[in-house]
């Protein structure tokens, strides 16, 4: 459409600054044309909104375009409107049938509206087509783990990983279901795998702490946890379990630090308040203790492991 990526830059940035009789005059092309343009412009900016007013105004004036109405699908959908979505993708593949990506855009929205038998059937016509697609093959499998086809739901993570060994989302779901499975060493190799693709994959990060934890490994657990609160330092979650897994170590007084972080965050955590008076507890300050089993208390009255724990920190405090 355009010569070059300088004059494709010139017209973006003509259009930023509000010059749009200029950027339409320097395109040189037509309305529909230009309105596409600045369509997928808007969907590069992530202003969804205008991307799909943009699309609709190429429909009027050329209403078998099947990239305008597959454009203006994808727009909809970035918007939360799958139901629309699937309807333009609709219209993209009666004028397109053979576009793999409106049958995996079409199946992804349908996912999204609890329509997982129908997403399938969309998958199947992508593989059929591309059975290299490792996003659908990804895809596949969602719809499967959600219909409760757990092991089909599997192979298909499996063959993603195969055919897309970048594809970090497919690898951190295996190693969800390995995990599930108490098969650590594997869970942990594709953790590692989705973590090489993408760093910043806060789920990764999380349950490959809580794994190491259970392996005992926590100083390995705990430079998880650091990594994720470098990535979200408010993540309640987080600072628990590196709380857990600092007094594994034995180490009670950094542990009261993580669980004083969760419960500034969330005043609520019962299970924070709790495990902070254990901490207490085993450093022999039974007064603390029993100050945070009273909060334990408050939140949940019949929380019986700190009744019991707050009872003996009172017998304790009785013999001093």
């Amino acid at each position: 459409m355009f010569e070059t990526d300088e004059k494709k830059e010139r017209i973006k940035q003509l259009i930023a600054e509000g010059r749009i009789k200029e950027a339409f005059d320097l395109a040189g092309i037509t309305e529909a044309d230009f309105l596409f343009f600045m369509g997928n412009y808007a969907s590069e900016e992530e202003n969804h909104e205008m991307a799909e007013n943009l699309f609709s105004q190429v429909l009027e004036i050329e209403p078998d375009n099947a990239a305008a109405w597959y454009n203006k699908g994808r727009a909809l959908a970035c918007l939360d409107r799958f139901d629309e979505a699937v309807s333009c993708y609709d219209e993209a593949l009666k004028r397109d049938p053979e576009d793999s990506d409106a049958w995996l855009n079409k199946g992804i929205a349908l996912q999204n509206i609890g329509k997982h038998t129908e997403a399938l059937s969309c998958f199947r016509i992508v593989l059929k087509a591309t059975p290299e697609d490792g996003e659908a093959w990804y895809c596949k499998g969602v719809s499967l783990s959600l219909l409760g086809r757990h092991e089909r739901a599997f192979q298909c993570y499996n063959t993603a990983t195969k055919v897309d060994p970048h594809h970090a989302d497919a690898w951190y779901t295996k190693g969800t279901i390995l995990a599930s499975l108490e098969e650590y060493k594997k869970a942990l190799s594709c953790f590692d795998k989705a973590l090489s693709e993408n760093p910043y994959y806060v789920d990764t990060w999380y349950n490959k702490g809580v794994i190491l934890s259970r392996l005992k490994k926590y100083e390995e657990a705990i430079a998880c946890y650091d990594t994720l609160l470098t990535i979200n330092p408010d993540d309640v979650d987080t600072w628990y379990n590196k709380g857990v897994a600092l007094q594994g170590l034995k180490k009670d007084e950094e542990a009261i630090t993580c669980y004083d972080r969760a419960v500034t965050i969330n005043p609520d955590d019962a299970g924070a308040w709790y495990r902070k008076g254990k901490a207490f507890h085993n450093l022999k300050k039974y007064k603390e203790a029993v100050h945070c089993y009273d909060h334990v208390l408050k939140i949940d009255p019949y929380h019986k492991e700190a009744q019991d724990n707050k009872m003996a920190a009172l017998r304790s405090l009785r013999k001093k």
